[in-house]
């Protein structure tokens, strides 16, 4: 199971852009105002900065959970290099380390968990209270393309900034890519693109499919697996799918095999 900090990180219209502009653990407050900024062309500034980052991991420690995290829309690469940093190999209250320490001020997220990156949240929206669909949607006009291109941009290229800081345990990011459901011409728009222009990066990204499916499941048990589940999966795969109908979601396209393997390999794991 997961902790998902969309709420502590206040990550809706968040200011927060530079490494700087991030709260620290030694903060008197660990909610509130502590920039101006406002988190799009028009939008109103004074909007809330989070909980530190370190209070985020050790909550996942203390009680053994994954850690979902919310990366505000306007964080910079380094930011987000340095929060991927700080969540593999903790700090020391001000900047993360950037390899093993003993005796870490801060520790990082336990080697046995895993991360899952999203790029802010609901950014298809917009208005005051999801200002960062307006940014994205100025980002976009900027460039050329539509919100659903640039938003899936972004999301590649911070799952990138992460598996780079997990070099060596890249299988513990897991990519979250978010869509609108209500919304069949964005999301498909934006799983596409997250095929193209991620097959461009290095590493090459996708969004994951088999482990917010493993993670749903053990939150919600609906459909317990039998002994069967497995080699079916596997046969399935051998059909080398690059099309998965999702109930109550968009299309997955991609390398449906790996995906059936993956979730045949968690099955036959963890027996039921």
């Amino acid at each position: 199971a997961f902790l998902r900090f969309m709420d502590w990180v206040s990550v809706n219209a968040s200011p927060q852009r530079d490494w700087s502009d991030r709260r620290l653990p030694t903060h008197v407050f660990q909610q509130g105002i502590l920039n101006r900024r406002a988190p799009a062309p028009g939008a109103d500034g004074d909007r809330q900065t989070g909980l530190a980052f370190e209070y985020m991991v050790a909550l996942c420690n203390a009680v053994d959970r994954d850690m979902w995290i919310n990366v505000p829309h306007l964080a910079t690469d380094d930011f987000i290099t340095k929060l991927a940093q700080l969540i593999r190999f903790g700090s020391d209250g001000v900047n993360p380390y950037t390899n093993t320490i003993a005796n870490p001020v801060f520790p990082p997220l336990k080697t046995n968990l895993n991360v899952f990156v999203e790029f802010s949240n609901e950014i298809w929206s917009g208005g005051f209270a999801f200002a960062q669909g307006d940014w994205a949607q100025s980002e976009a006009n900027l460039q050329g393309i539509t919100r659903s291109r640039f938003n899936a941009r972004r999301f590649c290229d911070t799952w990138r900034l992460f598996q780079q800081v997990f070099a060596g345990q890249t299988s513990r990011v897991v990519r979250v890519g978010a869509v609108f459901t209500g919304n069949q011409t964005y999301s498909e728009e934006y799983l596409q693109e997250i095929a193209t222009y991620g097959a461009t990066l290095s590493p090459p990204q996708t969004a994951d499919i088999v482990a917010p499916a493993i993670a749903t499941a053990q939150v919600v048990p609906f459909m317990p697996a039998t002994p069967q589940a497995a080699p079916t999966l596997r046969r399935l795969a051998a059909l080398r799918p690059t099309t998965i109908a999702l109930m109550h979601g968009p299309t997955f396209k991609g390398d449906g095999a790996a995906a059936l393997n993956g979730l045949a390999d968690h099955y036959a794991a963890h027996p039921q």
